[in-house]
């Protein structure tokens, strides 16, 4: 069973209550330490917290010893996110951060002996322990929080009369880890051939795990090293015809990529051609469901490339696949100087005039001027303050 806080102090610790934070530092990670300070303070704030993260994690993990307590894997937890950090920044700050420790309650404290000064070390965390425990705090749940947090806070910001909410959306970009389609800007086709030698390369990828594993698999593909120099050399022309702006160039642009697509129509027909076997083990299933995949990519963009690049048509914007690893992604510009282009997800959030996020979702091809709708049920929890929108 996990406890909700270890109140035994060791010596050279200091308690939550003394810990000493500075407010003239501009870094976003002290007032981080100070909100959780004042949630661990306020009896009737952490009980409330406590309660929603007993429901929630405890009932994943009824049984067995005794786990990494719950204020620890909420500090940890509300650190990751508000840093923006990974793993391992995380681990480091755990372990040496000494402000962070402290609001764990598992700080390094200095004893004063008769004879010499003694550091007394308190619990180190593992990266895995970490990665295991963090992760048990859900989305859910940590909105159920932050609506708990949200009205303590207004609590404390209106002093006399309840004060009309007032409501601002704004948005910005979670970009993803994709490469960018420069094509976009040298051949302005708004469709990234790229995207075809990436399929292509991916089919021949899984293709030569499946002969490792297996080597009945091996039949007709001993020039598979070819496949792939011949694809990636054909890519490579045709991009150099694209930046080449002598005479003819369209012309030689249609012949480059019907090379191209000539390329990438051999190797789907021959791809077509491998056979799952009769028994197969998980991991083999799992590479033939990889292969489907790359494969029905690399027919789509076959067919768009051709499409684009030897008829001439215009793609509508819903048809483009901006990254076969993340086909999520969208093609946001938002009017900015230094970034005209970013390809990820818009990600809104609410907030009102005292700066607490009420709340926030992600939009799914949706423009700026389309988020105001959702958040009306979304903040419906505070209707009783009155509500304005802006």
């Amino acid at each position: 069973m996990r406890k909700k806080f270890e109140p035994q102090l060791v010596l050279g610790c200091t308690s939550i209550a003394n810990v000493q934070i500075p407010t003239k530092s501009r870094d976003e990670f002290p007032p981080f330490l100070r909100a959780m300070q004042h949630i661990f303070l306020d009896k009737e704030l952490s009980s409330l917290v406590f309660n929603l993260l007993e429901t929630s994690i405890c009932a994943k993990q009824p049984t067995g010893r005794q786990g990494m307590d719950l204020w620890t894997l909420f500090v940890l937890a509300e650190a990751r996110l508000c840093l923006n950090t990974d793993y391992d920044d995380l681990h480091y700050r755990s372990n040496y951060d000494l402000l962070l420790r402290q609001i764990l309650g598992v700080h390094d404290g200095i004893l004063v002996l008769r004879t010499k000064y003694e550091v007394v070390r308190g619990r180190e965390f593992d990266l895995q322990v970490i990665k295991d425990n963090v992760k048990l705090l859900d989305e859910k749940t940590l909105r159920e929080i932050n609506k708990v947090i949200v009205r303590a806070g207004h609590h404390l910001v209106q002093k006399k009369e309840p004060e009309a909410l007032r409501i601002k959306i704004d948005t910005f970009v979670t970009e993803a880890n994709v490469h960018f389609p420069t094509d976009y800007f040298v051949l302005r086709t708004k469709y990234k051939y790229n995207l075809l030698w990436d399929s292509g390369r991916k089919c021949l990828d899984v293709l030569g795990h499946l002969m490792e594993t297996d080597t009945a698999y091996c039949t007709g593909w001993r020039k598979i090293e070819y496949w792939r120099k011949h694809m990636k050399n054909n890519m490579l022309k045709l991009s150099r015809t694209t930046v080449d702006k002598s005479k003819n160039r369209g012309e030689r642009i249609k012949k480059a990529s019907d090379e191209y697509l000539h390329t990438a129509r051999s190797l789907s027909v021959k791809l077509s051609n491998v056979k799952q076997l009769n028994s197969l083990d998980f991991v083999e299933g799992v590479m033939f469901k990889q292969l489907a995949y790359y494969r029905e990519m690399l027919d789509k963009h076959i067919d768009l490339v051709e499409r684009r690049l030897v008829k001439g048509e215009k793609i509508p914007h819903e048809e483009k696949i901006f990254s076969i690893f993340e086909p999520w992604v969208e093609w946001i510009c938002k009017g900015k100087a230094r970034k005209p282009v970013e390809i990820g997800k818009r990600t809104c959030i609410a907030s009102d005039q005292w700066h607490f996020m009420l709340d926030w979702w992600v939009a799914d091809h949706q423009q700026d001027n389309e988020m105001l709708l959702p958040v009306i049920p979304r903040t419906s929890y505070l209707c009783p303050l009155g509500t304005q929108y802006k």
